[in-house]
């Protein structure tokens, strides 16, 4: 019998005896663990579950497990396929999101636009794609400000 693969981000343990498993975790987000086969021990400070082929849960900020929404693994697993995919969320939540598949600084013209609601769909490698998103979906357009881009109101 081989030892159990362990994984760990955060308060999150994941515990792999056998099949696969795809996990979201980063720092200040809600954590994502999908059984893609075999039975996969999750546990957090607020309690565990089993899960087992085709079951996912989201554990929140204070530890809790939630069963994952479709639209919750659509958007967490993404990256699986080669693609960054931001579904109604706010340009405050998007931002941080781009910033680590793009490595790219966006600020925003005025601080009252963060509230905008954007969705967008881009290949990993194509921030250019999610920003077009973002402006069609936002009602924002994309600028160049002193060598800085800059999101600002685009006259919706």
């Amino acid at each position: 019998h081989e030892d159990p693969l362990l994984i760990r981000a955060g308060n999150l343990t994941v515990i792999v005896d056998s099949g696969e498993v795809a996990i979201a975790a980063y720092p200040g987000e809600a954590a994502l663990v999908s059984a893609r086969g075999g039975d996969i021990e999750v546990r957090t400070p607020a309690g565990e579950r089993t899960l087992v082929m085709g079951q996912a849960v989201v554990m929140g900020g204070d530890g809790t497990l939630r069963d994952a929404s479709a639209s919750d693994l659509t958007e967490a697993l993404a990256w699986i396929d080669g693609n960054v995919i931001i579904a109604g969320r706010s340009l405050r939540e998007a931002l941080p999101i781009m910033r680590r598949w793009f490595a790219t600084e966006i600020t925003v013209a005025d601080s009252g636009l963060l509230g905008r609601v954007v969705s967008a769909t881009a290949p990993i490698g194509s921030s250019r794609i999610l920003l077009e998103g973002f402006e069609q979906s936002g009602g924002l357009k994309l600028e160049w400000r002193d060598k800085q881009m800059v999101l600002a109101d685009g006259g919706r």
